[in-house]
């Protein structure tokens, strides 16, 4: 079991450091002796899990690793039941369509279906979703029990990405509280100035979520107009997934609501 341990150490030092490392590097951030990891990066690279560069030393993630993830997505019961509807919704939409997942305390982006818009927006499938800004993920974050939020966001300040970027965590329970009032979220360049995104929670049998669908895009193809426009085929998806993955309940957005999204108000 220590060799496996070693494996996924290094492995997940490399992929947090997108440049790769060394040996030498390796060894520094793992405390321990060359010969050891010398040997378990020589069985990662027969595999493919790892390559690398000849002239400057460095290890990468191999080609190996992006069958896997792929192949890893695919078995998720979730990734297998929405697809199909995320890639209507894309088209319908003419934008991009964002599907993503709840694991443990990770928000991980499933699938990402591109519009054909000369400008578009696109999220690599696998990587992970900051927690606290941007609608994919407080669309999910609205709809946990109180105590997992505490867990998964802990005291703050969080990290800002852009001016928009809500970094208080009181400020950021208010916002889940409209988010949950409304049933849906709306983020307006909290992580990336001007791109604005709606998400709608998809709901699992423990009357939690599990996930979320999101439409992204520029700022200006996703004005109120398109919003009003666009949210009813966006909540339908996120029904129709969330029925699928078994939650029987009403949708998480009221009739109320909708009315008011419907007149704009």
């Amino acid at each position: 079991m220590q060799t496996v341990d070693r494996s996924v150490a290094i492995l997940k030092a490399i992929n947090s450091t997108p440049s790769g490392l060394t040996l030498t590097q390796l060894c520094s951030i793992l405390g321990l002796p060359k010969t050891s990891v010398y040997r378990v990066l020589q069985a990662l690279l027969k595999h493919d899990l790892l390559r690398k560069d000849d002239l400057t030393k460095v290890y990468r993630l191999g080609p190996a690793l992006l069958v896997l993830r792929t192949d890893a997505l695919y078995q998720w019961d979730l990734f297998s039941i929405a697809a199909p509807h995320v890639r209507e919704l894309a088209e319908a939409a003419n934008e991009t369509t964002i599907l993503t997942r709840l694991y443990r305390d990770r928000i991980i982006c499933l699938d990402s279906v591109e519009s054909a818009r000369s400008f578009r927006y696109f999220v690599t499938p696998g990587r992970e979703i900051p927690l606290h800004c941007g609608a994919s993920a407080t669309a999910i974050l609205a709809y946990l029990p109180g105590e997992q939020i505490s867990r998964m966001l802990g005291p703050g300040p969080f990290a800002r990405f852009t001016p928009r970027t809500i970094t208080d965590l009181t400020e950021l329970l208010e916002h889940l509280e409209q988010v949950r009032g409304q049933g849906y979220a709306f983020s307006d360049g909290e992580l990336e100035v001007g791109i604005r995104a709606i998400a709608a929670p998809i709901m699992g049998n423990r009357l939690a979520a599990m996930g979320s669908v999101a439409i992204v895009a520029p700022a200006e193809r996703l004005d109120a107009e398109a919003r009003e426009r666009l949210l009813p085929s966006l909540l339908d998806t996120a029904q129709r997934i969330s029925e699928r993955m078994g939650y029987r309940l009403e949708p998480p957005i009221s009739e109320t609501a909708r009315r008011a999204v419907r007149h704009g108000k």
